[in-house]
């Protein structure tokens, strides 16, 4: 049986598009970690921040269509994961918003 995991909040997203920049999402997500994982806030806000870097890349047009935010999605899973080096086992999406 696995460790309980440790559920932390990311700080709420706001940014622009790529394209068009007039448009912003909104994203609050939470990262669920390795128990025990040092340092945890310090490594949310750093996840938080390489999410808002990458959000600043998409344009609408890759959220089109009935796989578009999949995609987006699944790149923003595994850039969480990857960034954690083996502490995250999940970005659990909460709300993404497009105005």
């Amino acid at each position: 049986m696995s460790k309980p995991a440790e559920v932390r909040p990311l700080a709420t997203i706001v940014t622009n598009l790529r394209e068009p920049s007039t448009l912003y999402v909104r994203l609050e997500a939470v990262v669920v970690l390795e128990p025990n994982t040092p340092d945890s806030a310090a490594l949310a806000a750093k996840i938080g921040d390489d999410l808002v870097s990458y959000l600043r890349t998409v344009s609408l047009s890759e959220l089109d269509g009935p796989t578009g935010f999949q995609y987006v999605r699944e790149d923003l899973r595994k850039r969480s994961v990857q960034l954690g080096a083996g502490k995250v086992r999940e970005l659990l999406l909460q709300s993404f918003v497009i105005q």
